[in-house]
């Protein structure tokens, strides 16, 4: 896909897709019959205090690409 996801071996920081990119990247992966799993290592809500919005469109992202999923 091109996008890389954050991960403790890269910091974690700035290394994974923007907030407006995720849902086309959730929904491609979860619609790809080789999908398996998705882990999400940490939703830091303190992270997020000044755009309270954030975590609401992330969940809403990833509702709606799961719900595609085969």
């Amino acid at each position: 896909m091109g996008l890389r996801w954050g991960s403790e071996s890269t910091n974690g920081r700035n290394s994974g897709p923007t907030l407006d990119a995720l849902p086309e990247a959730l929904d491609t992966a979860c619609r790809d019959p080789r999908f398996r799993a998705l882990s999400i290592c940490e939703l830091n809500p303190s992270r997020a205090a000044g755009h309270p919005a954030v975590l609401s469109r992330f969940v809403a992202s990833l509702q709606h690409a799961l719900r595609a999923t085969p």
